[in-house]
């Protein structure tokens, strides 16, 4: 049996100039999943999320007969040329436990393109799956390509014939991915698909309870907006009352920053449900305000803690976090 962890992210930008605001493309981070495995019950989960951390604790019990041995997986979301470029150290502060023992890593980076395996191709002729550039180390091997590694980047769309009037020859990143020229035909676009994952082998054994906890800092949206171009914006946000009046009076000359982080709740219906105890914690700064949907109360414990709780809890939707804060120009 095999078990998969999975993990979204959102990706960062700078808040930009106030006069042009936009929503950066976010993607969701998630939870343990299970693949075809119903035997072990996710008895507990504690989820604390914040900007610059996110910990979860899970407690598990295998109600089957017999010990369930598999591979737990921690999947990123795949990186793109576009803005795959971070991609080299994103989530490289992933550690996860068994109890206080902690647990060693693999690491895998793979690279695709079309639904292919190009990775040793990529790594003969130098290049890193997870940076979407050249080297000059690597800029130097591309000249001196062979006919059949030619032949198989063109055939997954890494190889490209040169147009009379292209510029694309040189190293360069604008908006797209890096271009590099390989001969007077050809250029090679570094727009494949980066799959990074982290893995251990993981032991339930029959009637015990197994907990488990992980943590890594997440790479949060980020966008600034004033109250009417949230609610154009920011739809899916469950905006209160209270909301509407942090807002009220700071559009135009006052601008809010809006910062955001999703997270797949229902990545735990993979597991033997419903999860008899939940727990929700979002830290923020005290000036700050924070939305999310909910089925429930939501109960502000601190200046700095948002708490939501439920028993026997089967995830339906995922989790989409929104932190305000007031900002002048």
């Amino acid at each position: 049996m095999r078990m998969s962890l999975l993990v979204g992210m959102v990706l960062a930008a700078a808040l930009g100039a106030y006069a042009n605001p936009r929503p950066i493309l976010s993607l969701p981070a998630g939870g343990l999943q299970p693949r075809l495995e119903r035997s072990v019950l996710l008895e507990k989960e504690r989820l604390r999320i914040g900007k610059q951390t996110v910990q979860v604790e899970y407690e598990f019990r295998n109600t089957g007969s017999e010990a369930v041995s598999t591979e737990v997986e921690f999947p990123l979301p795949a990186l793109h040329s576009d803005w795959g470029w971070r991609g080299e150290g994103l989530f490289s502060n992933f550690r996860a436990w068994e109890g206080d023992r902690e647990i060693a890593l693999t690491k895998e980076v793979r690279a695709f393109a079309r639904g292919e395996d190009v990775t040793d191709a990529l790594l003969k002729i130098g290049l890193t799956p997870e940076r979407f550039k050249a080297s000059e180390g690597a800029q130097a091997a591309l000249k001196h390509l062979d006919e059949a590694t030619k032949a198989g980047l063109a055939r997954v769309g890494l190889l490209v014939r040169n147009s009379a009037d292209d510029t694309r020859l040189v190293p360069q990143f604008r908006e797209g991915p890096s271009t590099y020229r390989v001969d007077e035909d050809y250029c090679l676009v570094c727009n494949w698909e980066c799959r990074i994952s982290y893995r251990w082998p993981q032991v339930f054994p029959p009637g015990e309870a197994v907990r488990l906890r992980h943590r890594y800092s997440p790479v949060v949206g980020e966008s600034g907006s004033d109250s009417v171009m949230f609610a154009e914006q920011f739809k899916d946000a469950c905006a209160g009352p209270d909301l509407k009046a942090f807002m009220d009076g700071h559009q135009g000359e006052n601008m809010v920053r809006v910062t955001w982080l999703e997270y797949l709740v229902t990545t735990a219906n993979a597991w033997q449900t419903p999860i008899r105890d939940f727990e929700l914690v979002v830290e923020k700064k005290p000036d700050e305000k924070v939305t999310f949907c909910w089925d429930g109360k939501i109960e502000e414990i601190s200046q700095t803690e948002i708490r939501a709780r439920k028993n026997d809890f089967v995830p339906d939707r995922e989790l989409k976090i929104y932190f305000l804060e007031r900002l002048k120009r």
